[in-house]
């Protein structure tokens, strides 16, 4: 762990990532990772630990703490992070910093004492002989050095020994190998020469002098230390490193641009895992052409503790390391035809019939008064338990159901799921539907950050699962209707459910006065428009009946990986007051007039009372049929007036028409249609 001139916050996170295991950023400055307790096998990440409050907590074992309890338990010197130092943040503006790279520079020490004399940026300089002088060096005796070396093929390197530190010393040699940029001291100094004005030195390429060597056809392999690189070229091989360690990539490349081909084979633990990835989108970004791979230790027969290196294992381990070897491609991933036809991509299995597949993103969008959250509720039971969802829509796989709620109150989810519990507990659990409570907490504010946090906390048990949130606009600070800011949004869906494994459910609204320009339930009014309707695999919409009350009706707008009829075709939800859940019913043929403007309805109300009040049935078919007097009576009493115009009788029996619940076989003699009449029934 390279801790040379690190202030105490650099110190705890160089230490945090050289010892959690897959430690990966949860939002909030929270990382989560494997818990690094000897004491504790944690095969799943179960450790979070916080940058900057450097703090700690294990969910699993119970182990949590400050930096300084860390450092014990870990074996590495607790002293700088006692209180004082391992809890405030280090605000000094003389702040240490790694290799050099701070763009501030040092105050005078004194206010009378005069400044010292400031060297060209730009001079050529040598540091050898304060190298030499300062840390006693000399050259390197042969019972130091590591028995897998070829002092030949690495003399010019001028490896030093220091007598002072006890350890090994590298010069980092200028490209023309005349002159000393730096040296690091090696273990367990870990060290580079005290930072000098006009002696700037910043993370680069090692070793500098040889490079200019290396043959552009040959590997050149990038390992993470010094040591490495000398194993490496002790085998003959070409090699580099990076000389501020695995997470540092040097901001000039060219000394490597002649190289064609890189074989990337950092330490084997969380800092390895990181740089490798990132040394490797450094070096496509730089070289398009060149040719980069990544090795995986994971794939070696042997298991190896964390932090083993190139320079611990055998030739043949390192040999075994190298042809595990995989692309690394910062585009996009290419495949034959017949690589795609063998590879084992799996298909995505769907969750729900029609509504919910592996990986899939639905949305659930409805007017106000639907019934969203009731909904979004029981299809949370429906998928943990294998039960039907709305009694027809079948669970083909049951899974685990994370129900985040942003729309009621806690007391008001507590009472709802009793009364859908006592329905479902007929059925057994499968799996585990959990829900959040609000704690108090904002809304319309981004709250992604905490969403993240809570499935990669749970994710042991939600991992294959199902994320229903509600509402998608509660978890916002944006305006989901502005087309960059939904944008925005939908982007923070993309990387949970690949990464985490999960489905995610969507509960989503109507724009306000979506009636003035649709007659009919369809995507477009979704808040979010086509950016929304775009993007989900699946989706279905709600709405409440203006012309019978307490009836919604459903409609499935959008599947993406599976056919159903159903699909654009309006049908009735009917409510249960005892269970608080829904069920499907039949096909709606009329579904406008549910949603025309209530001077609109009185025509049908004027038909209901037609269709009470007369008994007379055609003979052939059976339906009602009436006359002229008979609806304008029924027209009267609806509108409780004593006359009406003979014209407006006839517009209302035209609109009839038009709409599907009368025909009209004989001048001045009209017919019912019995089975859309009764779609304005609940």
């Amino acid at each position: 762990m390279i801790t040379d001139n690190l202030g105490v916050q650099d110190l705890w996170w160089r230490m945090v990532n050289a010892y959690v295991p897959n430690l990966k950023l949860s939002g909030g400055g929270n990382y989560i990772g494997r818990c690094p307790h000897p004491d504790h096998d944690d095969t799943k990440p179960s450790f979070s630990v916080h940058e900057l409050d450097r703090v700690f907590n294990c969910f699993s074992c119970g182990w949590k703490g400050d930096a300084a309890h860390f450092a014990e338990v870990v074996g590495v010197d607790p002293k700088p992070f006692y209180r004082g130092k391992g809890f405030a943040p280090n605000t000094s503006s003389n702040r240490p910093n790694i290799g050099g790279n701070s763009k501030s520079s040092s105050p005078r020490a004194k206010a009378n004492t005069a400044p010292e004399k400031k060297v060209a940026k730009n001079s050529h300089y040598c540091r050898k002989n304060e190298a030499v002088t300062d840390w006693s060096l000399v050259p390197i005796p042969r019972e130091k050095c590591l028995k897998a070396w070829n002092m030949e093929l690495i003399e010019p390197l001028q490896i030093h020994w220091s007598e002072s530190g006890k350890c090994l010393a590298f010069p980092i040699i200028s490209a023309d190998g005349k002159r000393w940029l730096n040296c690091w001291l090696h273990k367990p100094i870990n060290r580079f020469l005290k930072r000098v004005e006009g002696k700037k030195f910043s993370c680069q390429v090692y070793p500098l002098e040889q490079i200019n060597k290396y043959l552009p056809n040959d590997v050149t392999y990038v390992v993470e230390g010094f040591k490495d690189v000398l194993r490496m070229l002790s085998m003959e091989l070409q090699a580099v490193c990076f000389t501020n360690g695995a997470n540092a990539i040097p901001k000039d490349l060219t000394p490597i641009s002649h190289l064609k081909k890189f074989i990337v084979m950092l330490d084997n633990d969380v800092a390895g895992e990181k740089g490798q990835l990132k040394v490797a989108h450094a070096l496509k970004g730089a070289f398009p052409i060149a040719e980069v791979l990544t090795t995986d230790w994971k794939e070696l027969n042997e298991s190896f503790t964390s932090g083993t290196d190139v320079s611990d294992v055998s030739d043949a381990t390192v040999g075994d390391l190298i042809t595990t070897d995989k692309p690394y491609y910062k585009g996009y991933k290419l495949m034959t035809v017949e690589e795609m036809l063998n590879s084992d991509i799996p298909v995505p299995l769907p969750i729900v019939e029609h509504l919910i597949v592996e990986k899939g993103v639905t949305i659930f969008a409805a007017t106000d008064g639907v019934g969203k959250s009731l909904l979004a509720l029981q299809l949370g039971f429906s998928i943990t338990r294998g039960v039907p969802f709305m009694g027809y829509f079948e669970i083909v796989n049951p899974r685990p159901v994370l129900l985040l709620n942003y729309e009621l109150p806690d007391g008001a989810v507590r009472e709802r799921m009793g009364m859908q519990n006592k329905h479902f507990s007929q059925y057994p659990e499968k799996h585990r539907l959990m829900i959040n409570t609000r704690d108090k907490k904002t809304i319309y504010a981004d709250l992604w950050d905490d969403i993240n946090t809570t499935i990669t906390e749970n994710i042991d048990w939600l991992r294959g699962g199902v994320v229903l949130i509600d509402n998608m606009y509660s978890t916002s600070d944006k305006d989901l209707s502005n087309n960059r800011d939904c944008k925005d949004y939908l982007q923070n869906i993309e990387p949970l459910k690949w990464e985490q494994d999960i489905s995610v459910g969507l509960i989503a609204h109507y724009t306000k006065e979506w009636q003035k320009t649709y007659s009919t339930l369809t995507k477009y009014p979704i808040e979010g428009g086509k950016t929304v309707t775009n993007y989900i695999d699946n989706g279905m919409v709600m709405g409440e009946s203006e012309l019978t009350p307490g009836l919604r009706i459903g409609k499935i707008i959008k599947t993406r990986s599976s056919y159903t009829p159903l699909k654009d075709i309006p049908f009735k939800m009917h409510f249960d007051m005892e269970s608080w859940t829904f069920e499907k019913g039949v096909i709606i043929n009329n579904e406008a007039v549910h949603f025309q403007p209530p001077k609109s309805r009185q025509e049908v109300e004027a038909l209901k009372d037609v269709e009470k009040t007369i008994h007379q049935k055609h003979p052939n078919d059976g339906r009602v049929f009436f006359g002229f007097d008979a609806f304008k009576t029924a027209v009267l009493d609806v509108t409780s007036k004593e006359d009406a115009p003979k014209q407006t009788i006839y517009n209302w029996l035209k609109r009839l028409k038009e709409w599907g619940y009368i025909s009209q076989p004989y001048e001045g003699v009209w017919k019912i249609i019995p089975e859309t009449l009764e779609d304005v029934s609940s």
